[in-house]
Order: C-alpha cells, then sequence, then structure tokens
C-alpha cells in the first residue's frame, strides 16, 4: 500500500500495484497537496496542465474545475 507524507511518498515496487494504480496515487497526492488545483498539481510533477488534466479525467478523479 502506497503510503504518503509532507516530504514525499512510498509506492511499492513488489507487484502489488499496477502501473496505472501507481500513476492514479501519485496524482491524487500531488492534486491534495495542491488543493486540488490541476495546474499547481500539473507543475508539482513536472507535467502541462493539459498532460495533467488528461489524465486527471481519464481516471475519473476529483479537481478544481475554476
Amino acid at each position: 500500500m502506497p503510503v504518503a507524507d509532507n516530504d514525499g511518498m512510498y509506492i511499492p515496487l513488489d507487484g502489488s500495484l499496477s502501473l496505472q494504480d501507481m500513476e492514479k496515487y501519485i496524482i491524487q497526492e500531488a492534486l491534495h497537496r495542491a488543493n486540488y488545483n490541476v495546474t499547481a498539481a500539473a507543475r508539482m510533477l513536472g507535467a502541462t496542465r493539459e498532460a495533467m488534466r488528461y489524465r486527471v479525467q481519464k481516471r475519473h478523479l476529483k479537481y478544481d474545475q475554476d
């Protein structure tokens, strides 16, 4: 099970999570830390706003639409 704290996150690489589940967890955590602001979350992960928005919608995650 992934674990996050203020400094980072731990994602097990023992095969217990699929790549898709890892991506979803990372995006969820970035959104949470950015108060669900897609632009700020994308900046944290070094992605474009458009790429982040695509992945958020693809994974049906909650985000601030303003």
